[in-house]
């Protein structure tokens, strides 16, 4: 099971509430949680694999080819569509959950530079060098267990 879950349960700040709001959900399960709840239903949980690393790279990725392709996307689904789904929510609010880069701000720069000149050096700063990751992505291994009783 791969989930976005909580990994820091500091209060979300107004752009992380603006962001839950644009994408219509804002998950507060930790890892923790999920493993109970699988439990609960009869799994016996094997392994966890924190993957936020490498689902904050998919999304910086994506985000970067989201501005590459931005003409050929417009010319094929609109303006309005790509403002509204690429732009606001690939490139504006999903970098926000997943920014554990483990970039300076220069290498950011350097591998994401599309980001970086759409959404400007500060938002691109405050988000992978001094906003806390709050939310990650969990990774659980776990098997249904047959009750034979």
């Amino acid at each position: 099971m791969e989930d976005f879950t909580v990994q820091n349960p500091e209060p979300e700040s107004p752009e992380e509430l603006e962001a839950c709001s644009s994408l219509r959900f804002c998950s507060k399960v930790s890892t923790s949680k999920n493993c109970e709840l699988l439990e609960t239903a009869g799994f016996q949980v094997e392994s966890y694999i924190n993957r936020t690393r490498e689902w904050s790279e998919f999304v910086w990725a994506r985000a970067e080819q989201s501005l590459s392709l931005r003409s050929s996307i417009v010319s094929l689904h609109g303006t309005e569509v790509y403002s509204s789904f690429y732009l606001s929510q690939a490139v504006q609010n999903i970098p926000k959950f997943y920014h554990d880069l483990g970039l300076s701000a220069a290498e950011v720069e350097g591998k994401y530079p599309k980001v970086w000149a759409e959404m400007g050096e500060n938002w691109v700063r405050t988000w992978t060098q001094e906003v806390p990751q709050k939310y990650g992505g969990s990774h659980i291994v776990a098997r249904k267990v047959i009750n034979l009783e």
